[in-house]
């Protein structure tokens, strides 16, 4: 793969992964609250439910409603 814009779509597309796996991490956190299981081998989901968590937290302490 010399040609850089494959390299930049193939990049892009795991970018685009990567961000949906944190994304879904953090919506079963603020309202599923619970881990899906299915998701818990990728460690951006990991990271984006431990983020959920911090925003669900911060959102409690503030009294805003939240789910």
């Amino acid at each position: 793969m010399t040609n850089g814009t494959n390299e930049n779509d193939i990049i892009a597309k795991r970018r685009v992964g990567y961000l949906s796996y944190y994304a879904q991490g953090i919506e079963d956190a603020c309202c599923d609250e619970n881990l899906n299981s299915e998701n818990t081998f990728s460690d951006y989901y990991k990271k984006g439910y431990k983020k959920g968590l911090e925003i669900k937290e911060k959102m409690l302490i503030k009294g805003i409603p939240y789910g």
